[in-house]
């Protein structure tokens, strides 16, 4: 028996194997998870020093730091136009930071990585900690406005004990950004049907969770989280781009916008889940 790490539901099943990655499947909440887990060592040589570069490519990066300021805009705004302190969890190239640094923000990140947390220090100059359990960062209980958590979740093998750990860093009325990725629904489906075991989408063997909107939604509650937001993003968000086509150009923007409009990629799934959620006060 194998139990859900997000539920602890006992009703899950093998989803998909190959020689790479063994997924399961939460019935209950709808979570896939890797089992076994990949060992520490292999997920190194996954998160090689060029693994960065290949997902952000430098000439994007200026868009990335415009779609922060968005987020930004809406976290600010749901803290009453406040800034203050702010955690950044798993840093990568540190877009943003300097998109928080920018607006007046007091950052501290947090990295992985020795040699993403050097760079990070060099290139902003921003106190960067590395450890790999957040909990051995040594941060003071209810010290943050806001901790942010993009495209992290999904790559951590405790996520229960993330999301508990940074409930508690939180300061009453904070609030928590994450950002994951989304496969599921009629993709998934057809592939079952087809027999195809890459049919519009691939799984890494660093994303060590899929999240659905579901198990997001039991994640944050069981934790004591009030879900402000949760929805799929991407398609028609300006600033994004997929696979280098970018969404700001005229013909992209309009043709996504319409897919958005239609809601189309909530059908076909893909794109990515976002939530905010504030610690009560």
């Amino acid at each position: 028996m194998v139990s859900c790490p997000i539920c602890q539901s006992a009703k899950t099943r093998k989803y998909f194997s190959d020689k790479t990655l063994t997924l399961f499947r939460c019935s209950l909440c709808g979570v896939k998870f890797q089992h076994p887990m990949p060992t520490p060592e292999f997920l190194s040589q996954v998160y090689n020093s060029s693994y960065y570069d290949s997902l952000y490519p430098e000439k994007f990066l200026g868009e990335q730091k415009l779609l922060f300021c968005d987020h930004l805009g809406e976290l600010e705004r749901l803290l009453g136009d406040k800034k203050g302190k702010l955690l950044d969890i798993g840093s990568g190239r540190g877009m943003f930071l300097r998109a928080a640094l920018e607006r007046g923000w007091d950052c501290v990140a947090q990295e992985f990585s020795k040699d993403a947390a050097k760079a990070l220090q060099d290139k902003i100059g921003v106190e960067v900690i590395v450890c790999n359990d957040l909990s051995q960062a040594g941060l003071p209980s209810g010290s943050f406005d806001l901790i942010n958590l993009n495209h992290v979740l999904e790559h951590l093998y405790q996520p229960v004990a993330v999301i508990k750990e940074i409930y508690r860093m939180l300061k009453p009325g904070g609030l928590l950004y994450c950002e994951v990725p989304r496969q599921n629904n009629f993709l998934n489906l057809l592939s079952n049907i087809l027999g195809k075991k890459d049919f519009g989408f691939s799984y890494h063997p660093e994303h060590l969770f899929i999240f659905s909107i579901p198990a997001m939604r039991i994640l944050f509650g069981k934790i004591g989280f009030k879900t402000i937001t949760l929805r799929i993003v991407s398609i028609g968000e300006p600033h994004r781009f997929v696979y280098g086509v970018h969404y700001t150009s005229l013909v992209t923007h309009l043709i996504v916008k319409i897919t958005t409009w239609l809601k189309i990629q909530n059908i076909l799934g893909g794109g990515n889940l976002m939530a905010i959620a504030r610690k009560p006060i």
